[in-house]
């Protein structure tokens, strides 16, 4: 109830801040006429000229934002997906140094939808994606409410981004950060000269949601740091942070699904040598879960990644991680998978194309996105995106598309 009130109470800003522009543009509009009539006497006035201010003070209305979305999964064989979803994101300076980001959505999933039809009948579900406060101060930036936190150099590996877990209901594309859900959380972020430190609090962890009525998992407080150190021909962050397990394990003893504490170690280098940039990720783990509690060991992953820019704004990467277990627990093994990702903006930025490819042997998917987006103008942008992929052992590709419009 409570992510639909904020849902509505977007709304109603954005209708108020509506008609308030609409006044506005009309008072622009007669005093124009006024200067017109002005003008047409220049035989019996004396004309001063005064430069223009740029535009009109900024209103808290600007800061919101309208999302549409309509995304269809299609499999001979095999459960389909059907689902709307209607966003309302909004953004704004309260008072110097104080800023303030909100971000909900409705979404509503048919009958023929994979989950309607695991609920046994169609259904609407209303999240609050983002909530929080930001005050700053000197170099030093202080985040309160809910939000995420990404760590790491390679984009898709998942080696050290593991803060906060992912929302599987939602359709992943070319943007992994349409997947990540958020937490209630405290982070601090300072920049000193080279080098940034980060540290974030997190009162009660989440678990990774793979159906709406899926039960709730009990969990603790997570904490963290990161510091990273700009040096002269490269970076390097180093991670350190007690967390609990974002996938559930289930429990060999009352057989109910739970996560459970663990330490975690990161380090992650990136490094420009001309067009080319060269990126690693390496994380250690304490005792993480197979398929059941009952299998516990501590794991190692490694991340590579490679992205070069072309003279004409072509950027193309590749990504290679992999995850072993140190007590050779084969559910906690992670084969090496693949991410290549193009990208390119066309028409003076207005137009943003991508391709996004990945390769994953456990489970055994390979799949395919384009991606579009025109901006039509300053509030106005259009996204189209279509996705082929192919998931062993079902007999048929699935062929996902999704319309965007955001204003």
């Amino acid at each position: 109830m409570l992510n639909i009130c904020l849902i509505c109470l977007l709304g109603l800003l954005s209708s108020f801040g509506y008609a308030s522009e609409l006044s506005l543009n009309e008072s622009s509009l007669n005093e124009e006429a006024q200067s017109e009539n002005l003008l047409s006497q220049t035989d019996e006035l004396e004309l001063e000229f005064e430069l223009p201010s740029n535009s009109h003070p900024g209103y808290f209305w600007q800061g919101l934002k309208t999302t549409l979305q309509q995304d269809v999964t299609h499999a001979n064989g095999v459960e389909n997906n059907s689902r709307s979803k209607f966003q309302l994101s909004y953004e704004n300076s309260v008072v110097e140094g104080l800023y303030f980001k909100a971000q909900g959505s409705y979404r509503y999933f048919y009958e023929s939808d994979a989950l309607a039809i695991a609920k046994g009948k169609s259904y609407g579900h209303s999240k609050v994606q983002l909530f929080w406060l930001q005050y700053s101060t000197g170099p030093c930036a202080y985040t309160f409410g809910r939000q995420s936190v990404a760590w790491g150099e390679v984009d898709g590996s998942f080696v050290v981004d593991v803060l906060t877990p992912f929302d599987l209901t939602e359709q992943l594309f070319t943007d992994y950060s349409d997947l990540r859900q958020s937490d209630n959380m405290l982070v601090m972020e300072c920049f000193l000269n080279h080098s940034q430190t980060q540290f974030f609090y997190t009162p009660k962890a989440s678990v990774t949601t793979f159906t709406h009525n899926q039960a709730n998992v009990d969990s603790g407080h997570e904490w963290g740091g990161r510091f990273k150190f700009n040096l002269a021909d490269f970076d390097v962050s180093i991670m350190l942070a007690q967390l609990y397990w974002n996938t559930p394990a289930l429990s060999p003893i009352n057989f109910e699904w739970q996560s459970q504490s663990y330490d975690f170690f990161g380090v992650a280098l990136s490094k420009p040598i001309g067009r080319l940039l060269f990126k690693m990720d390496g994380a250690y783990k304490t005792d993480q879960a197979g398929i059941s509690t009952a299998d516990l060991s501590d794991t190692w992953a490694l991340a590579f990644g490679l992205e070069y820019t072309t003279q004409d704004n072509q950027n193309y990467n590749v990504g290679l991680w992999q995850q072993n277990s140190s007590s050779n627990v084969k559910a906690l093994n992670t084969p090496l998978q693949v991410t290549l990702g193009w990208n390119q903006s066309l028409l003076h930025d207005n137009l943003s194309l991508s391709l996004l490819v990945n390769v994953s042997q456990q489970p055994n998917v390979k799949s395919m996105t384009w991606l579009g987006a025109y901006k039509l103008n300053d509030t106005c942008t259009f996204t189209g995106a279509i996705s082929l992929a192919q998931v062993i052992p079902l007999p048929k590709e699935a062929l996902s598309l999704s319309v965007n419009a955001q204003f």
